[in-house]
């Protein structure tokens, strides 16, 4: 029943399965790891443990909070606390990891239904999730040893490792991770339109030193170039602008009859 009901909230929540799907060898130990990480109670504590991270850089430099006898120490405080929290949640997620390679080498069976697809987009949801374990131990690793090492010199006020706080998003959202891959495929589009249109730029640019050598700004490739990519810019401004105050009039237009 425990785990048919751990099936069931994976498939509410719309996440991977965290066990594997061999009944046979899942054991007490794993079940009580997912009750724990999954439960309400950690998903607070791993939330305190991400505002705590936060917190810890409000007490930078010689104007952050507290006075200049505990900020470093209540700073260094935050961060320990904030390591401890991941390190176990990251712990924790290895062990489901570890359990996901069972189902990796069991060998495939006549009488499975074909999945592949479901079973694909569930791995790749897996890989996302275990990839950005290492980076959150790295950040955390440096956030500390630097954080330790302000406390110990004088004269080190800001913990410039703290850049990298933002990753803990990244491992503990999947909508974040989402995200990233979402924007991931769309620069993947926008990248290959604009080489169309610098590609088509320059194709122009050479035409026009061969029938406007006569001007000035074609007179060679580099200048014809420049010359185009300048109109372009100029052209894709007042479109911009165009479409925008004709947004601000429509919406004039509509707040006047209202």
């Amino acid at each position: 029943v425990a785990i048919s009901s751990i099936f069931l909230k994976d498939y509410e929540n719309s996440r991977p399965c965290s066990l594997p799907s061999q009944i046979d060898v899942i054991t007490p130990f794993q079940v009580r790891i997912h009750d724990i990480r999954y439960s309400y109670s950690w998903q607070c504590i791993l939330f305190a443990g991400i505002a705590s991270l936060f917190l810890s850089s409000c007490f930078d430099g010689r104007t952050g909070w507290g006075t200049r006898d505990n900020r470093d120490q209540m700073q260094l405080l935050l961060t320990l606390l904030s390591a401890v929290i991941f390190t176990l949640d990251v712990i924790m997620r290895t062990i489901h990891d570890y359990h996901d390679g069972i189902d990796d080498e069991r060998p495939a069976s006549d009488g499975v239904v074909d999945l592949s697809r479901a079973a694909q987009h569930a791995q790749a949801r897996k890989t996302r999730a275990r990839r950005w374990k290492t980076p959150l131990l790295l950040m955390i690793f440096a956030v500390t040893v630097e954080t330790y090492v302000k406390v110990m010199e004088e004269g080190k006020d800001y913990v410039w490792s703290g850049c990298l706080k933002p990753l803990v998003f990244f491992y503990a959202s999947t909508k974040a991770r989402d995200a990233l891959t979402a924007l991931y495929f769309v620069s993947r589009i926008v990248f290959r339109v604009i080489f169309i249109e610098l590609f088509l730029l320059l194709s122009f640019a050479a035409m026009a030193c061969h029938l406007y050598f006569d001007f000035d700004s074609f007179q060679d490739l580099p200048s014809s170039f420049l010359c185009y990519l300048t109109y372009r810019l100029l052209l894709l401004h007042q479109v911009y602008r165009y479409q925008c105050m004709r947004k601000i009039d429509l919406l004039h237009f509509s707040l006047c009859r209202s």
